[in-house]
This record gives structure tokens, sequence and C-alpha cells, in this order.
């Protein structure tokens, strides 16, 4: 005979989990409510009802997540939906969507994304929403409206347009999937944001600052922050996959660089210039067991967003306006000083090639883009002038104690 008491929360607490299986304790005050206790412990309130000769059950929720109170009252909305011929799951399941906030659904949304954007893709996803939507994570998602968004994108876009266009444009996409799977209901509220007027940056290091920029990269007194910021520069490559370089991904041989998931989500295998290579020889020479070019002691065991070195290479130059994405900037525009072609610069960069161009990437041969890089390259150690002699050497302690006067006096 199934066990039937008054369940109280006490009571609840204090029952002991069965050698095997599960156990069933009956509620004495409501028909059909049970708590179910498993051999691991766990503890879980169901409604059971027999409809048209079978029973139905459905689970309400977990101990201690679910007092005895609330399972009595779902409880009893569940036998009424059941009588009526309703589904417990499905009531249930609304309710649940009904409340979740925006945070729930953008975790589902982004969860789904892992495999298909690239990483460094969903961890600027991720920054964004964390940084930028703090206002509303908490909030109902139901309860957001246009004005909020709205309110919310203007708000930032008084400092920071280019952030709160990115904001808007992945709350749209994040509502936009909720809709599609049915977890959101209603407009998107993100739809029909006016956007803050975007100019297209040309900022990238010209002639009369290169000796400047390389002094100041030699000053940092961290090896791994000078090599970040010099692989930038001389790969053109994005910032995080740079911090990401894997030593599996480098051909020293081959002079080339394979990297896994580049922006589009496709590998993406880019020409090592000669002072690339130099810097990787060195760095090799004293890797030891790192999987890293860059190694770091974070989670990601690579170095993690220098901010603050980038910063205090700005404030020694002087550059009151370069972007780390500048460096990227740089090699591109020096490609195009030198006359390199669109189509060159594009996938040298790392570019997915649009439909139109798919023909002209497939003839560009990895010597054609080697070259061009090269020559850019050549032209920025020109203008460097003697300090660049220094770049490939060892640590900047001794650059300075063996050659001083050249740093200082150079140029």
């Amino acid at each position: 005979m199934a066990k039937k008491v008054s369940l109280t929360e006490a009571r609840v607490r204090d029952l002991r989990p069965p050698a095997t299986g599960r156990e069933e304790i009956w509620d004495a005050k409501q028909a059909g409510l049970c708590v179910r206790v498993t051999a691991s412990g766990a503890k879980s309130y169901c409604v059971v009802r027999k409809v048209a000769g079978r029973k139905a059950r459905a689970t309400l929720g977990k101990h201690p997540a679910m007092t005895v109170i609330q399972a009595r009252k779902l409880a009893a909305e569940g036998l009424a939906t059941l009588a009526r011929g309703g589904d417990i799951r499905a009531n249930r399941r609304r309710q649940k969507e009904a409340s979740a906030t925006v945070a729930d659904i953008f975790e589902a949304w982004l969860a789904v994304l892992e495999g298909k954007r690239s990483p460094a893709t969903t961890r600027e996803y991720r920054r964004l929403f964390r940084i930028h939507c703090r206002s509303i994570a908490k909030r109902r998602a139901a309860e957001i409206t246009r004005a909020d968004v709205a309110r919310l994108h203007g708000r930032l876009g008084a400092d920071a347009p280019y952030q709160a266009n990115r904001m808007a444009s992945v709350l749209r996409a994040c509502w936009n999937w909720g809709r599609k799977h049915g977890l959101l209901a209603g407009e998107n509220p993100a739809t029909g944001i006016e956007r803050f007027r975007e100019e297209s940056r040309d900022r990238f290091l010209r002639p009369e600052e290169i000796q400047t920029f390389f002094r100041s990269v030699l000053a940092e007194p961290d090896d791994r922050l000078r090599d970040f910021f010099l692989l930038c520069l001389f790969t053109g490559a994005r910032r995080l996959n740079v911090l990401s370089m894997a030593w599996a991904d480098v051909d020293l041989q081959q002079a080339t660089w394979r990297i896994p998931k580049a922006k589009g989500g496709k590998p993406v295998v880019l020409p090592l210039v000669e002072p690339a290579v130099q810097i990787l020889l060195r760095r090799d020479e004293t890797r030891g067991d790192s999987v890293y070019v860059l190694p770091g002691h974070g989670k990601t065991r690579h170095l993690a967003e220098p901010k603050m070195a980038w910063k205090r290479l700005c404030n020694r130059g002087g550059f009151t306006d370069l972007r780390m994405h500048d460096l990227r900037r740089t090699l591109a525009s020096w490609q195009a000083i030198g006359g390199a072609s669109m189509a060159i610069i594009g996938a040298s960069l790392g570019h997915k090639a649009g439909s139109t161009a798919t023909s002209v990437y497939a003839r560009l041969t990895t010597d054609a883009i080697r070259a061009s890089t090269t020559a850019a390259t050549d032209k920025l150690l020109l203008a460097a002038g003697p300090v660049a002699q220094l770049l490939a050497a060892g640590p900047v302690a001794q650059l300075l104690a063996a050659d001083g006067r050249a740093v200082r006096d150079d140029g």
C-alpha cells in the first residue's frame, strides 16, 4: 500500500533515500500529489491522475527549490488541467517560457551558437551583453518593449555609438531566435531602432609614427606583450587570433600560420613574413611545454586581453587615437600604398571571398600574398630606421644596456 502522510517541509527534508530505485510518498491533504525520492537522494514533487483509464504523470519541481505549499497549489491546478483533457507539461512549459528572463533567452541562444560561430564571436556577444545589458538582463523577456531597447541604445550611443549599434544587433538576433523557436511571442523589440551613424575608420600607422611605435613596443618589459603587438602588425591578424596562436598551427619551415577558426568560422592559412618568423623562432627556443605561442596563467592558458599594456604603449608614444585593430589596418594600408590589389589585401587579412570574387581568390597563391605582405613589412621596417634592427633581438633590458643610444637617438 502506498505511503500517505501530511507532507511538511520538515518531513520532506528528513526523507531517507531507498537503497535502490525510487520511493513515492503521497500527500494526505492534496489528492494526486506525491514526493518522489531516488536512491541518490534527489527529491521531486509529482502529480498523478487517471485519464481515460490510464495514469497521467507530470513532475512539478524539485525539493528544496519548490516548497510543499507551492507543490500543492500546482498539483491542484494540474489536476484541473488533466480533468479538462489538457497537458500539464505544455502548461508548465508555457509558464516557464513566460517567466524567462532576457538573460535566460540570451544564454539559450548563445549555447546554440557554440560551434556555429567562432569563439571570438561568441565571446564578443557575451561581452556586449554583460557590460551593456545589465539593466534588462534580469527582467522578464516578455515585458521588454521597443522603448526599453531604444532607451538602452540611446544611453550607450551618447559615448559609444559603435558599441550601441552592435549591442542592438545582438539583441535583435537573440530575439529572432527566441521567436523562431517558440520561446518568445510578439514583435521583436530590437527592430526599428534607428542606428547611429558609423564612419569608416581609416586610422593606421603613418611613416612618421613608425619609429615612435617601435620604440614604445621595445620599452614594454613583458616579452609576450612585445611579441604580441609585433605579431599583430606583421601578420595583420585579429588580436584574438594572435592571442590564441597555438604552436600546432604554426609551420616554421613553410612559414605559414593556420588559423583554425577565423571570423567566418572557417580555417585560414596566412603566410608569415620574415620578422614574424624570427619572433616565433626566438619564442620556440624557450617555449617549454606550453601549447600556445603567448602562454598565460588564466583559464585559457594563453595571454589574456592586453588592454593595460596597450594603454601603456600609447602613453609612451603619445598616441591618443590608436587602437589595437589599427595594427591590422596598418598592414593593409601599407600594402595598398605599395599598389597591391584589393583581392591580395583581402586574402592577406583572411577575408572570406564573396561569391563574385571566389574565382579571383582561388587564383591567388600563397607566394603572391607573401610577396605583398613582405613588401609592406619591408617598407615599415625601412621607415623604422636603425631601431628596427632591435626587434628580433633579446630582452629589452639587455638591448638598452648594450645599445641604449640606438633606442634613444636613432631616427
